[in-house]
């Protein structure tokens, strides 16, 4: 055999095998210890991230909140001028309210409007310059 001519023993070679296996395992053992330290570390990384996108979430959901209550006061504004519970005389329309927008025309008669934008108009709402 070639090994017995290179004057090499076959405990010599198992010796290097074994050798080398220890090598193998060493190695892959600290290949392992650095991604579980490196998984580790992302977990508690996306848990920062988690808690981030939390407050930003939250950030925006009161600001829409904030919209939403904007938004139902002033629906809220703009029925009791259409129904005569404004600011001001009912018989005018609400016109000297604080101009919420879509008023109503102020009933039948054809009182005046708060249409939001400070312009009075005459009978119906968004139409300007009428008799």
């Amino acid at each position: 055999m070639a090994l017995d001519a290179a004057g090499v023993t076959v405990d010599e070679v198992l010796q290097d095998a074994k050798v080398r296996q220890e090598a193998i395992d060493a190695y892959a053992m600290e290949q392992r210890k650095h991604a579980e330290s490196q998984w580790a570390r992302k977990a508690e990384e996306n848990l920062q991230i988690q808690a981030e996108l939390e407050l930003v979430k939250a950030h925006y959901g009161e600001r829409i909140r904030r919209n939403l209550d904007g938004v139902g006061a002033r629906e809220g504004y703009v029925w009791k001028l259409v129904e005569g519970e404004g600011a001001g005389d009912a018989g005018d329309g609400g016109s000297s309210g604080a101009g919420a927008e879509g008023a109503g025309s102020g009933g039948a008669g054809g009182g005046s409007g708060a249409v939001g934008d400070g312009v009075e108009r005459d009978g119906e709402a968004g139409v300007s310059g009428r008799s």
